[in-house]
């Protein structure tokens, strides 16, 4: 029975060949652009972009493919894959081959009819197809990337052994995508540009074999797209209008993608289709809505994608979508680190008009907030951090909130503010970096605050970081001023007018693209004002990569070596730029400046009333040695 009615539905569409013929590649070709709720045309950097807008192919540095299988309708396969590779100055290529069929679609004659037990049964097939050829390319408007790309395809469609059911044309798809600030994007899509007349084979008409032709399905798609919460967090909309039919209304599709980790997405969406005609409402198409959820997995550079799609009508037609593509390799796990007790030096007690317990001394911690206790010998007010406070049974016992970085502790009372003068350094604490060779650099340089995690205390090591993220470090670091249009000049903007980060040979910054150890290799060789030659030219014999003199000229200040900048096109993850950036002198001379207190230790300024200590005051190298013990153990807890 549901083989008749696919029958059914296919040999409607044929029967209205004559208005208009539908096309395969409108829909979209990938479980992820299903998951998304048919958004296709703000999708970009991924292989499928062939297909939903070609545009979105432009930003592939790498080979990539995508594949697609579902069944649709009960008996409405399809089979979907393609793949795209980078050629020269920012070309790059795709193709792509999509098909749908229906077997086993059973034909009946007269005899079947009268008497179905006696009657002939036979069998044939509805098959369509599109071979898509894709070409994209990048290019800059106002500083800002603008991509642009066109494909040719080649479409079939018809009825196995039936030469007059079966038909091909030729068309062709247009699209752009612009980024006019950053993390938003807008794309635009022309679908099936030749419309040529009925009855005759004009260009992008497709030709029957009866000696008809039809015009194609012609459709124009906006979007919408932006990336939040650390680019972790994609928000996109599009609108699609079937502009060959004018009465027909535009469609909307919205989705969401979440990307908390390397490896793993989740997709919600929503969208709206097509209804069949209603005659009462003369003749117009309503708007039906449907809702998609889908879930991908990324391990070792193959994607796992997901997407499920019910059907709000008819529950038996719901659809599981299952897309394999190859995106790159990305981090698929992170370490979960054991925890580690921190032991607190010995306390040094003074008996005074305030005894302190805790702290006694200079202190380093990665906690926020800091129990101050002690007993008031005279009175019932004390002061803390320049407010009084009211001393319960002469006892004191308060938390202080500590910003990260140093802080000043003053305890006294009216008559003396800062009969105790502390300082307080509180390092930033991750759960996540326990077992990172640059476990210091990353703690010093977020305490710094250079550097932060991507959620709360996760600083997400293994993340690769974009060449942008890499510049507003720098400029942090150098004390650069910050940009003021933020959007359209960002810190890569800066970098370059400082002659730090270069462009690439068409002009192009590309902010969003990962940063790979060849150039940060060249960003460090400029910060520190090493003089370096040029590249030596490629020959037969010997190649040299265009970082290696910068690489060669870091590793005899010493400070860094020659293997941790290869291989050169590999991206830097965020523990690395950490770690890189790190040894840098005018980190480490910040760095020192911060953990200057330790060559001062804790200050008592002794007051009147002020006895003999109860307990021998620790040295200065006594109380320089305890906090860089301790301030070594707290660098190798979580």
């Amino acid at each position: 029975m549901p083989k008749i009615i696919t029958a059914v539905i296919i040999l409607t569409v044929l029967a209205l060949a004559k208005l208009e013929s539908p096309d395969i590649s409108a829909v979209p070709a990938s479980a992820r652009s299903v998951g998304l709720g048919g958004v296709t045309s703000v999708i970009v950097d991924d292989p499928s972009a062939a297909v939903h807008n070609p545009a979105g192919l432009a930003p592939l540095k790498q080979l990539k493919f995508f594949s697609m299988a579902a069944n649709t309708l009960q008996d409405v396969n399809y089979l979907n894959y393609g793949l795209a590779f980078p050629l020269f100055e920012h070309s790059v290529l795709g193709i792509s081959y999509l098909s749908r069929s229906v077997p086993q679609i059973p034909l009946t004659d007269a005899s079947y009819a009268l008497d179905p037990d006696y009657g002939s049964l036979r069998f044939t097939s509805y098959q369509e197809s599109a071979v898509i050829l894709t070409y994209a390319n990048e290019r800059s408007l106002w500083r800002r990337p603008l991509y642009w790309g066109v494909s040719g395809k080649f479409l079939q469609k018809g009825i196995v052994n039936y030469a007059q059911g079966s038909g091909s044309a030729f068309n062709l798809d247009i699209g752009l995508y612009a980024e006019p600030f950053r993390d938003l994007g807008l794309g635009l899509k022309i679908q099936n540009l030749l419309q040529g007349a009925e009855n005759r084979a004009a260009q992008g008409a497709l030709l029957w074999g009866t000696g008809e032709a039809e015009n194609i399905a012609q459709y124009v798609t906006l979007g919408l797209v932006n990336r939040t919460l650390q680019r972790n967090l994609t928000l996109a909309l599009d609108f699609k209008k079937n502009i060959s039919q004018s009465f027909y209304p535009a469609t909307a599709h919205f989705g969401a993608e979440w990307h908390p980790l390397d490896a793993l997405f989740f997709r919600a969406g929503a969208g709206q289709y097509l209804l069949a005609p209603d005659e009462e409402d003369g003749g117009n198409s309503a708007l039906g809505a449907y809702y998609s959820a889908g879930l991908g997995l990324n391990l070792f550079g193959f994607r796992l994608d997901y997407a499920y799609c019910p059907d709000r009508e008819v529950a038996d037609l719901t659809t599981h979508y299952f897309s394999l593509s190859y995106v790159g390799a990305e981090p698929a796990s992170e370490r979960k680190p054991a925890p580690v007790t921190v032991e607190i030096p010995p306390e040094i007690k003074y008996q005074t008009i305030l005894e302190l317990k805790f702290p006694t001394a200079n202190l380093t911690t990665t906690d926020a907030r800091l129990l101050v206790s002690g007993t008031l010998k005279h009175g019932s007010v004390y002061v803390l951090g320049g407010e009084e406070h009211t001393a319960a049974g002469q006892k004191i016992s308060r938390e202080v909130e500590l910003s990260v970085g140093l802080n000043d502790l003053l305890l006294g009372t009216p008559e003396q503010p800062e009969v105790y003068k502390l300082k307080i350094l509180r390092l930033v604490k991750y759960d996540d970096i326990a077992g990172e060779k640059a476990q210091d650099s990353i703690v010093a340089v977020s305490t710094l605050g250079y550097m932060s995690g991507d959620y709360p205390q996760k600083f997400n090591p293994k993340r690769a970081v974009s060449r942008q993220e890499m510049a507003a470090v720098v400029v942090r670091i150098n004390k650069y001023s910050e940009p003021v249009l933020r959007g359209i000049l960002d810190e890569v903007d800066i970098l370059s007018n400082q002659g730090i980060l270069k462009g690439f040979p068409d002009g192009l910054m590309r902010p969003d693209e990962k940063l790979t150890r060849g150039q940060l290799a060249l960003v460090l060789a400029r910060l520190l004002e090493l003089p370096l030659r040029e590249p030596r030219p490629y020959t037969i014999v010997s190649y040299e990569h265009w970082a290696d003199p910068a690489i060669l000229a870091l590793e005899r200040t010493g400070m860094y070596k020659q293997a941790e900048f290869t291989p050169r096109g590999a991206p830097v993850t965020k523990a690395e730029l950490a770690g890189l950036l790190g040894r840098l002198p005018q980190v480490n001379s910040q760095r020192a400046a911060l953990y200057a207190y330790e060559e001062t230790p804790a200050e008592i300024i002794h007051s009147s009333y002020q006895q003999t200590p109860l307990l021998p005051a620790l040295t200065a190298e006594q109380a320089r040695s305890s906090d860089r013990l301790l301030f070594e153990e707290i660098l190798r807890s979580p």
